[in-house]
């Protein structure tokens, strides 16, 4: 994260929504309130995700959760930098991916599915504590730990081979401890999407990203804890609360042995990683509650060995371990594979079938 442990003061990017049109005026653009749920907002005037679960891929699989489209608009300007602004989006959910041409050049937009955690009791997956908290009117009698919901930035970064590099959170982390995540972070006021990417993906990896390969491709509301019974056990609220923009990126350096060589971890924040192949994944996806013995992954980090691909099953904090891809990641991840968008994806359609 930039300025750790430098003393540089950065403030956040907040999360902005712009509303729809009451044919009087305007829209107006408002910050996200921390702790509320950016879905239910977005999702103004939309089909219910129930409705929508049933037209795409995860209408066949078991769904962990709820997905709707929204409109992303990356906005330039000289005096204040860059805004990222989201609205509701009326597109059928098999539009996604696709962008859009503003016809400013200093805007950019993007429809993109946004997805938020659901239940399901057979993947340990239970509701974005955002619902939870709501059903319990717990924030009308509690303070939330911040003002607005921030702006965060993922990369699914690709090697030459299409292998994706994912890094384990250090265990000393306040949020995600040890889960298996995609390299990014928040974005600082009035930065872009791919300069925030490029700057995360190089502190915490050393890898290095080609900025004119990050295309933004799905959006997840994150929140921490992941449970939100636990929330109101603990008496804490939510903690941490991100609109994260999971984006495709590639290695800067299309040399593979080149690329090895550049893995060097922020041990303050990262302290393992992985290339992860889309057949390893796939076989991830087969044991949602892990076990033994389904083969291991080689370690992109200075240690030069292999781990258990078991480790990478399952939604985190899998176990008493905290095993697992974190959510928001994983919902990434299948994205990726199932609408084949993942470089040297599975050779044959069977390796998908009932997953």
């Amino acid at each position: 994260m930039r300025g750790a442990g430098l003393g540089i003061a950065t403030t956040a990017a907040r999360v902005l929504i712009r509303s729809t049109s009451d044919g009087i005026g305007s829209p107006s653009t408002v910050a996200a309130p921390f702790g509320m749920s950016m879905y239910d907002a977005l999702n103004q005037g939309l089909h219910s995700s129930k409705e929508r679960d049933t037209i795409g891929w995860w209408s066949s699989t078991p769904s962990h959760f709820d997905r709707m489209m929204v409109r992303m608009e990356e906005i330039f300007d000289d005096k204040h930098g860059a805004a990222v602004i989201f609205a509701p989006d009326s597109s059928s959910a098999n539009d996604n991916f696709t962008t859009a041409n503003a016809a400013a050049n200093d805007t950019k937009e993007w429809s993109l599915p946004l997805a938020r955690a659901a239940t399901n009791p057979s993947l340990l997956s239970t509701s974005c504590p955002t619902v939870t908290l709501a059903q319990h009117n717990w924030y009308e009698t509690n303070q939330p730990r911040k003002e607005n919901v921030h702006l965060g930035v993922v990369a699914a970064v690709s090697d030459p081979e299409g292998r994706i590099l994912l890094t384990r959170r250090a265990e000393h982390m306040r949020s995600f401890p040890s889960a298996w995540v995609m390299p990014g972070g928040g974005l600082d006021d009035g930065e872009s999407i791919s300069t925030a990417l490029v700057r995360e993906v190089a502190e915490e990896t050393g890898v290095v990203v080609d900025a004119k390969s990050i295309v933004p491709f799905c959006l997840w509301e994150s929140c921490y804890p992941t449970c939100g019974v636990k929330c109101i056990e603990a008496d804490t609220g939510i903690t941490a609360h991100y609109l994260v923009v999971f984006c495709l990126a590639q290695t800067l350096e299309r040399d593979l042995a080149s690329v090895r060589k550049q893995v060097r971890l922020d041990e303050t924040e990262t302290d393992r990683a992985v290339w992860l192949s889309a057949e390893d994944f796939v076989q991830t996806l087969q044991y949602p509650l892990g076990g033994a013995g389904i083969g291991t992954v080689h370690i992109a980090s200075s240690d030069d060995g292999s781990m258990a691909l078991e480790d990478l099953c399952g939604i985190y904090p899998r176990g008493e371990d905290g095993k697992g891809i974190a959510q928001g990641n994983l919902f990434m991840l299948q994205e990726l594979l199932y609408s084949k968008k993942w470089i040297n994806e599975p050779k044959t359609s069977s390796h998908l079938s009932n997953l």
